[in-house]
């Protein structure tokens, strides 16, 4: 079956020039499931989709920056016309605090958005353990959540594509992890010095790319590779239907990156995990155990231990290591503090990590 990810928006906390905060879409032959609605991931996803296509919402946890835009999503959801509800995924501590979400922005003259969230969405609470999260086979999906390291309740994503009827709804037992960050203009956590980086005003997902192939990719992009430092392009061609509208006062779009051979795509199943927002914990390395895909915070160049051990959050090497310690196939590193560090986060990572690195950025696909 094929899998493809879409980056949404890569910012931690907010969106800037280079896009929505956080925010990804699976997309199956059966229809699409959006992972983490943080601010701006709505309109970037209505710019090129249905939203009729959505057949499910998987939220990591609910800090603004990954939840914010599941109210603008109801909103429409369920006005002027009401779409039939789909599921929800949050991690199940949480899923009461929904509640409030309505007691604020509902509208009791107004049917059906009364409890705006609750009348779009069947919530289901993640159990956040690795066993199977059930109600993604119709979409050849399985879902295992697993808890990451972060001040609320939080989840680190595996999703496995499957064969016809495969799936099986009885969750599994498996060992999990229990357990105001300042920065300044170059991700650099409490004012410490990063190494000496190349300034690049490239800050889309062409400026750094590892091992990745060249030549006509699908939607009428070429990809230019890089290896090791700031400077790929990707130029776009030929536009279809579903691609982002040139503007010429926008930052150029991502380029997608697709093997062009299906051969070169993985043969069975294919596993793409996300970190969501987390330190290094047993969680985050079982979900992302042997993926061909994973999605990983980069959050800073540089942080000391309150902001990595302490409150919960990445650097690139940390990522790099992650992602190699897991024998993670490719990794798409996300969750930037700021756009400047994109032109130099994925050579932090390469330095721990031999595989194939790419920097998200908004329109970005990888097809598997």
């Amino acid at each position: 079956m094929t899998l493809t990810v879409e980056i949404l928006g890569s910012n931690a906390t907010a969106p800037t020039a280079a896009g929505p905060a956080s925010g990804y879409l699976l997309r199956t032959a059966a229809g699409a499931v959006l992972v983490d609605a943080g601010p701006g991931v709505m309109a970037e996803y209505v710019s090129r989709h249905r939203l009729s296509d959505l057949r499910a919402i998987v939220v990591t946890h609910l800090h603004a920056d990954h939840s914010l835009d599941l109210m603008a999503l109801a909103y429409r959801w369920t006005f002027p016309e009401q779409l039939p509800r789909i599921p929800l995924y949050v991690p199940g501590a949480d899923a009461e605090r929904l509640k409030g979400f309505d007691a604020v922005f509902g509208i009791d003259t107004l049917p059906g958005m009364e409890s705006p969230m609750h009348a779009a969405w069947e919530v289901r609470g993640m159990g956040l353990d690795g066993g199977i999260e059930p109600g993604l086979d119709d979409l050849g999906l399985e879902l295992r959540s697993y808890r990451a390291h972060h001040p609320v309740p939080a989840a680190s994503l595996r999703f496995r594509s499957l064969a016809a009827k495969s799936v099986s709804a009885v969750r599994q037992e498996s060992d999990g992890w229990g357990g105001g960050i300042g920065h300044d203009r170059r991700g650099v956590h409490n004012g410490e010095s990063q190494p000496e980086a190349q300034e690049s005003d490239a800050l889309e997902s062409g400026a750094w790319e590892s091992g990745a192939p060249t030549g006509d990719l699908s939607g009428g992009q070429r990809n230019d590779d890089c290896a090791g430092g700031a400077g790929g392009q990707a130029a776009a061609a030929g536009a279809t239907p579903g691609d982002r509208p040139a503007n010429p006062g926008d930052r150029p779009a991502d380029s997608a990156d697709r093997p062009g051979d299906p051969a070169d795509r993985p043969a069975g199943p294919v596993t793409v995990a996300f970190s969501g927002d987390t330190g290094r914990c047993d969680g985050v390395l079982e979900a992302a155990r042997d993926a061909d895909l994973f999605v990983c915070e980069a959050t800073y160049l540089e942080a000391g231990r309150q902001a990595t051990e302490g409150h919960g959050h990445l650097t690139g090497r940390m990522a790099g290591r992650l992602a190699a310690d897991a024998g993670v196939k490719h990794l798409v590193l996300s969750h930037f503090s700021v756009d400047e560090m994109r032109a130099v986060v994925g050579a932090h990572a390469a330095e721990e990590f031999s595989g194939r690195i790419t920097v998200a950025a908004r329109g970005q696909e990888h097809t598997l």
